[in-house]
């Protein structure tokens, strides 16, 4: 269904708001469905792609960069019932070499970043040819019936520069929906009503470690050399699970930044090299994190009281990691004090919105996977907390539920399955209306 514009007009503007995972599939849905003569525009707040599948740049000890995925260490996805679009999308991202493939099966299979996970994210918007800004916070978004356009104005900038756009997918959580500004509260209020009490979030912290010492980097890779994740089953609750991560992949973009925080579309190059080191991300259990990170302001604005907190929480953490190392390797080389030694760069991260739950109810019979307003001009909102989009977390084999480095979670979700659901309904409906407004050939 892709669109063309005639010379004599305009190329239809879509704005996606939010760059995580669920933005950045829409976008690449969307440029899928309208084809090449649309723009694509992504703003987000943040200073750059991934969302909840962070990537921190961290200082080591000696003055060297490395990235630690501070965010969803994977993401499960659904076989069965999806659509091409779904498969083709997986098979793009591991054929580019930014995901791979683990625990297969009939029922679907977890999709592990290698390096950074928000390369994922930069993948998309490549592939969508997106035109990007980032700390761009949206202020409004209203509707305007003489153009059958959406106006979006920003914090910090004059409302008579606000943009115009013939479509807009919003990607965000009910509450980030709820707090934007304008006349689109009135459209999304029926959303509102039906997900408030239903849609939850986890909370979750992790911490990464960056290891070079070679003893210590040859007893973990050795622990991790049947999986990149092994369950911690720790009786301590401290630990859920930890991930080993990639560190040899890069991203590589040219500095296209103007003073508006704007970017064309990045060029994406993915490189192979080891740097000696071992990076480690071990992931909080929930209950930890409900217990010790409660009270934590955003990561961005620490009170004193936070710094204080964060770092007894690093301790704790770190100090449990050094603890079920050695146990595992028990007559090995390594034990808490050569671990600490061989430490060259920490870094501790926590998410007030972690991972979406959903209380389900017998008598939702919905079929949707993103919420469409009720608006002349597309208004759509994409995530993976839809009632068609969430869907059960397939089981892994036998053998692996047997095998400590099984990658087993306890999300309800497949995260992937249920954003890419949700991003090709929206850029279907888009394409749709665009169509039938005659904002094409």
């Amino acid at each position: 269904m892709a669109l063309t514009s005639p010379a004599s007009q305009p190329s239809p503007r879509i704005l996606v708001v939010g760059a995580g995972l669920s933005g950045c599939v829409a976008a690449w849905c969307v440029r899928r469905a309208v084809g090449s003569s649309a723009q694509v525009h992504v703003w987000d707040g943040a200073r750059g792609c991934g969302g909840r599948l962070a990537t921190q740049r961290v200082l080591t000890k000696g003055g060297e960069e490395v990235r630690m995925n501070m965010g969803a260490s994977r993401l499960h996805f659904k076989q069965g019932d999806n659509s091409i679009v779904h498969e083709e999308l997986i098979d793009n991202l591991e054929k580019a070499g930014v995901v791979q493939v683990v625990h297969q099966s009939s029922e679907g299979g977890i999709l592990l970043p290698k390096g950074a996970s928000n390369e994922i994210c930069r993948f998309l918007l490549d592939k969508a040819k997106a035109e990007t800004a980032f700390q761009s916070r949206i202020k409004s978004i209203d509707f305007v019936n003489a153009k059958n356009q959406f106006s979006i104005s920003l914090f910090g900038k004059d409302k008579s520069k606000a943009e115009e756009f013939d479509a807009v997918v919003f990607a965000g959580s009910p509450a980030e929906v709820r707090t934007t500004h304008g006349g689109m509260r009135a459209f999304t209020s029926p959303m509102w009503r039906q997900l408030r009490h239903r849609v939850q979030y986890t909370r979750n912290c992790c911490l990464g470690l960056a290891f070079r010492d070679t003893s210590v980097v040859k007893e973990i890779l050795e622990i991790f050399k049947d999986s990149p994740v092994f369950t911690a089953n720790d009786a301590q609750g401290v630990i859920e699970e930890l991930v080993l991560q990639s560190n040899h992949t890069t991203h590589r973009m040219e500095d296209n930044t103007q003073q508006s925080n704007k970017r064309k579309a990045p060029s994406f190059a993915v490189t192979e090299g080891g740097n000696g080191m071992a990076i480690l991300v071990a992931v909080s259990t929930e209950k930890f994190a409900n217990t010790h990170c409660r009270q934590l302001r955003a990561t961005h604005r620490p009170t004193p009281e936070d710094r204080e907190q964060q770092q007894l929480i690093t301790e704790r953490l770190r100090n449990r990691v050094f603890q079920i190392l050695a146990k595992i390797c028990s007559g090995g080389e390594i034990n808490p004090q050569a671990l600490h030694k061989a430490v060259v760069a920490q870094k501790m991260n926590y998410w007030k919105y972690a991972q979406v739950q959903i209380q389900q109810q017998s008598s939702n019979n919905s079929k949707a996977s993103c919420f469409i307003a009720d608006c002349p001009a597309p208004f759509i909102v994409v995530g993976d907390y839809f009632p068609w989009s969430h869907v059960a977390q397939p089981a892994t084999s036998q053998s692996s539920q047997k095998s400590n480095h099984n990658g087993n979670n306890k999300s309800k979700a497949c995260g992937f399955t249920a954003v890419v659901r949700s991003g090709e309904e929206a850029a279907n409906q888009v394409a749709k209306v665009l169509l039938l407004a005659g904002k094409s050939g």
